[in-house]
C-alpha cells in the first residue's frame, strides 16, 4: 500500500491554473490612472510535480478606457536540495495610450523559497514605438508638443513570507527600479509592498514607490483569485510555509501551488508624457493670444480675451498669433499691430515651426466662405507684416503705406465704401476672398503692388477692381478671379504718373456694366500688360479696352491668349496706341503669339467693332481668331504710325463674320492674315477694305453680300511691298474696286 501511494505520487502530474481579477487604484510609475487586469495563468507542460512550463496571459483596461496586455511564458523548477524554486520568464507587453500603441519585450529571473523570494525583471521597448507624438495642443500662451516616451529599465525585489495567521497569509516586499529614455529624465526609485491574502482567494495589498521623475505614488490593489487543481494527488515538500492547499489550510501543502504563484513584474509599459513649447525655425517659442466672445481673461487658452482689440493691446501681440479658437461675433473696429497674425478657427490654419508646418488645434471647422464661424462687424486696418484670415467681415479692410500684408480665406460683405483698399503699399497678398455688395469698389490698389488669387467680387457699387499707379513702379498679378455685375468697370487700370506698372491677369471671368477690362495710361510710366484665359462680358461698354494714347509712356501688350468676349455693346477687343512685345527682357519689340481669340458667337454677336487696333506697333499673331460682331467693323486696323506698320498674322481656322459692317478694314499693315472664312452681310459701306497693306491676305471663303458700296476695295498698294490676296470660294454681291492711288503692287487670286 505504501509503495502504491509513492508510485501514484510520482506518476501524477499535478496541474494548477489560476484565474485572477485585479484592480489597482491610483496612478503609479508610468501610468496616470488606475487599471483592472484579468489574468489566466496556465501550465503548458508539467512532466513532473517539481517543474513546469507555463503561459501567463493578462488583459489590462485602464480607468480612462485605454487598454494593454501581457503575453508571457516561463519555466519554474523546484530544487529539493535547496528547498527552493528557480524560474525564468519572457513577456511581450503592449499598451494603447491616447490611440498610440507601444510594445516592449520583458524578461525576468526569480527564486521562491519558504521564507524569502527574490526577483529581477528587465524591460526593453521596441525602437520604432519608443517615442510617439500626440496632437499639438494649446497651453497658456504656447503651442505645446505632446509626446509619450516608453522607458526601458529594470526592477528588483526581495520578499519575506511572514507566518500564516489561520487562513491569512502575509508577505512584505521591498526593492527598487530604474527606468530611462533618451527623451526623459531617469526614474531611479524605491518601492515597498505589503500583501495579505485570504485562503488564496482574495488578496489586498498596498504599494508605495518614489523617484524623482514620477514622484511618490501609492497604490491599493484588490485581487480575486480562482485556483483550479487538475489532479487529486499533490506531492508534499518541506516548504510547508508556502506550499499549502488551495483552501489555505496547513495540511496537504504542495509544490504545485507554489509553481503556480503569480509572476510579480511591471505589468504596464512605463510611459512618460512630455510637453515642450513649439518653436519657430529659429528656436523661438511660438506665442498665441486667444480671443473668445465674452471672455474676460488675459489671452491664454484657459483665460481668453473677450475682444480682438484687447488682444492687440497686449505686449505679446507684435510677436504672436491672435486666434479665435471658438469663432464668435466681434462688434468692433480692429487695428492690427505690426507682425501680428489674426486667424479664426474656420479654415485650416497652420504655423511654421522647427518641426515643419503645424496645424492649429480647433482650426478647420468650416472653410466655406459663406459659413465662417468668426465674424467682425466693423472695419479692419492692417499693418506691416500682418495677416487676416478666416473672418466674415461686415465693413472694410484697408492698409496704407504698409509692407507685406496677407488677407485670405475671408468674406467681406456690404462694405460702406471700398471692401479692400491699399494705398502706397507693397507685397500685398489677397487669396480666397469673397467680396459681396460693397457700396464702393471691390478692391482698390492705389500705387500698390499685390498678388490676387481666387477672389470673387459680386455686385460692386463701383469698379470691381481699380488699379492706379503714380510715382512708383508697381506689379499686380491676378489669377482665378470672378467679378460679377460690377456697376462700373470690371477691372479699371490707370497709369497716371512716372511709375511703371506690370499687370498680369489670367484665368478669370469678368462681368461689368461698362468695360470689362479697361487699361489707360496718361502719365510718363509704362504699362506692361499680360492677359490670358479671360472671359469678358460688358453690358454697355467694351469687353477689353487698352488705350495708351493719353500719356508719354508706352502701353506694352506682353501676352494676350485664349481670351473670350461673350458679349459687349461698345466693341469686343480694342487696342489704341499699344506695342505688342512678347519678351520685354530683349531689346526691341519681340513677336507676340496667341493661341485663340474669341469675340462673340453666331448666336450672340458683339455690338460694335469686333477687334480694333489703332496706332499699334510690333508683331502679333492672333492665333485662331473667331470674330462675330454687328454694327461695326469685324477686324479693324487703322494705323497712322507711318513708316512702322504693324505686322499681323493669324491661324488658318480664323473666322470673321460681321453683320451691318465691314468684315475687314486694314490700313497700313504688313499682313500674314489667314482665315477660314470672311463674311460680311449688309455693310453700309465696303465689305472688305484694304489700304496700304502688304504681305498676304488669304481666306478659304469670302462672302460679301448686301454692301452699299463695293464688296472689296483696294487702295495704295505700292511696290516694293506687294500684297497678294487669295479668296477661295467667293460670293460678292457688288464690285471689286480700286480707290485712287498706286495699286501696282496688288496681286489677286
Amino acid at each position: 500500500m505504501v509503495l502504491a501511494a509513492q508510485v501514484y505520487a510520482q506518476e501524477a502530474a499535478p496541474w494548477v491554473s489560476r484565474f485572477t481579477g485585479k484592480h489597482v487604484f491610483n496612478d503609479g510609475v508610468g501610468h496616470d490612472d488606475g487599471f483592472t487586469t484579468l489574468e489566466w495563468f496556465l501550465p503548458l507542460n508539467q512532466d513532473s510535480e517539481s517543474e513546469m512550463w507555463f503561459g501567463d496571459f493578462r488583459g489590462i483596461m485602464f480607468d480612462d478606457a485605454e487598454f494593454g496586455g501581457n503575453l508571457g511564458m516561463g519555466f519554474r523548477k523546484y530544487n529539493a536540495n535547496h528547498d527552493r524554486i528557480y524560474g525564468v520568464n519572457a513577456y511581450w507587453d503592449f499598451r494603447d495610450e491616447s490611440s498610440l500603441l507601444f510594445n516592449q519585450a520583458g524578461n525576468g529571473v526569480e527564486t521562491l523559497g519558504r521564507i524569502f523570494d527574490f526577483r529581477v525583471n528587465g524591460y526593453t521597448p521596441t525602437v520604432n514605438d519608443a517615442s510617439q507624438r500626440l496632437a499639438i495642443t494649446f497651453l497658456g500662451h504656447n503651442l505645446v508638443n505632446n509626446e509619450y516616451h516608453a522607458l526601458s529599465g529594470l526592477d528588483y525585489e526581495a520578499a519575506v513570507n511572514l507566518p500564516n495567521l489561520g487562513p491569512f497569509r502575509t508577505r512584505v516586499a521591498g526593492g527598487g527600479y530604474f527606468f530611462d529614455s533618451s527623451n526623459t529624465e531617469a526614474a531611479n526609485g524605491w518601492r515597498a509592498r505589503l500583501e495579505v491574502a485570504f485562503r488564496d482567494s482574495i488578496a489586498a495589498s498596498v504599494a508605495v514607490q518614489e523617484d524623482d521623475l514620477f514622484g511618490q505614488t501609492v497604490n491599493f490593489i484588490v485581487e480575486i483569485r480562482r485556483t483550479v487543481e487538475h489532479t487529486d494527488a499533490l506531492a508534499r515538500r518541506s516548504m510547508h510555509h508556502k506550499f499549502r492547499r488551495e483552501d489555505g489550510g496547513g495540511d496537504g501543502r504542495s509544490v504545485a501551488h507554489r509553481l503556480a504563484d503569480p509572476v510579480y513584474r511591471q505589468q504596464n509599459i512605463v510611459l512618460r508624457k512630455t510637453q515642450t513649447p513649439g518653436t519657430d525655425i529659429s528656436g523661438t517659442p511660438l506665442t498665441f493670444l486667444h480671443v473668445v466672445e465674452g471672455g474676460v481673461g488675459n489671452g491664454t487658452f484657459e483665460m481668453p480675451f473677450g475682444t480682438i482689440t484687447d488682444a492687440m493691446t497686449d505686449p505679446l501681440a507684435p510677436t504672436s498669433v491672435v486666434f479665435t479658437p471658438q469663432g464668435g461675433s466681434f462688434t468692433e473696429n480692429v487695428t492690427l499691430v505690426s507682425e501680428t497674425r489674426l486667424l479664426s478657427n474656420g479654415p485650416v490654419q497652420s504655423v511654421a515651426s522647427s518641426m515643419g508646418p503645424i496645424q492649429l488645434p480647433f482650426s478647420g471647422v468650416s472653410a466655406d466662405l459663406n459659413a465662417l464661424p468668426a465674424s467682425i462687424i466693423g472695419d479692419v486696418v492692417l499693418a506691416n507684416n500682418t495677416e487676416l484670415s478666416g473672418f466674415d467681415i461686415t465693413g472694410g479692410v484697408s492698409g496704407s503705406g504698409i509692407m507685406t500684408a496677407n488677407v485670405n480665406q475671408t468674406a467681406i460683405n456690404m462694405s460702406p465704401a471700398d471692401a479692400l483698399s491699399f494705398s502706397g503699399s507693397d507685397d500685398i497678398t489677397i487669396d480666397r476672398v469673397a467680396i459681396s455688395m460693397p457700396t464702393g469698389r471691390g478692391i482698390l490698389l492705389s500705387d500698390s503692388s499685390a498678388t490676387l488669387s481666387n477672389v470673387t467680387i459680386e455686385n460692386a457699387g463701383d469698379d470691381g477692381i481699380e488699379i492706379e499707379t503714380a510715382g512708383s513702379d508697381r506689379m499686380v498679378t491676378i489669377s482665378n478671379m470672378a467679378i460679377a455685375d460690377a456697376a462700373s468697370e470690371g477691372v479699371d487700370v490707370n497709369v497716371t504718373g512716372a511709375g511703371d506698372l506690370a499687370l498680369m491677369i489670367s484665368d478669370s471671368q469678368i462681368s461689368a456694366t461698362n468695360n470689362a477690362v479697361d487699361i489707360t495710361t496718361t502719365g510718363a510710366g509704362d504699362a506692361l500688360v499680360s492677359t490670358d484665359n479671360l472671359t469678358l462680358n460688358s453690358i454697355t461698354g467694351a469687353g477689353f479696352n487698352a488705350n495708351g494714347s493719353g500719356g508719354t509712356g508706352t502701353l506694352f501688350v506682353n501676352s494676350f491668349s485664349d481670351n473670350a468676349v461673350t458679349s459687349a455693346m461698345a466693341g469686343g477687343v480694342i487696342f489704341d496706341t499699344v506695342s505688342f512685345d512678347g519678351d520685354t527682357a530683349v531689346a526691341g519689340l519681340q513677336s507676340l503669339s496667341s493661341d485663340t481669340l474669341t469675340i462673340g458667337s453666331a448666336s450672340s454677336r458683339v455690338n460694335g467693332a469686333g477687334l480694333s487696333l489703332t496706332n499699334v506697333t510690333g508683331h502679333w499673331n492672333t492665333g485662331i481668331a473667331s470674330i462675330f460682331n454687328q454694327n461695326g467693323t469685324g477686324f479693324l486696323v487703322d494705323n497712322s504710325v507711318l513708316g512702322t506698320p504693324v505686322l499681323l498674322s493669324s491661324a488658318t481656322e480664323s473666322i470673321v463674320d460681321t453683320v451691318m459692317g465691314p468684315a475687314i478694314d486694314l490700313d497700313t499693315v504688313i499682313s500674314g492674315l489667314v482665315f477660314d472664312s470672311i463674311t460680311t452681310t449688309d455693310s453700309p459701306g465696303v465689305g472688305i477694305d484694304i489700304t496700304a497693306v502688304s504681305g498676304m491676305l488669304t481666306s478659304g471663303a469670302a462672302t460679301s453680300t448686301g454692301s452699299v458700296l463695293s464688296s472689296v476695295r483696294y487702295g495704295n498698294i505700292p511696290l516694293p511691298r506687294p500684297l497678294t490676296t487669295t479668296f477661295g470660294t467667293r460670293m460678292f454681291s457688288s464690285t471689286i474696286d480700286e480707290i485712287p492711288g498706286d495699286t501696282s503692287g496688288l496681286t489677286q487670286n
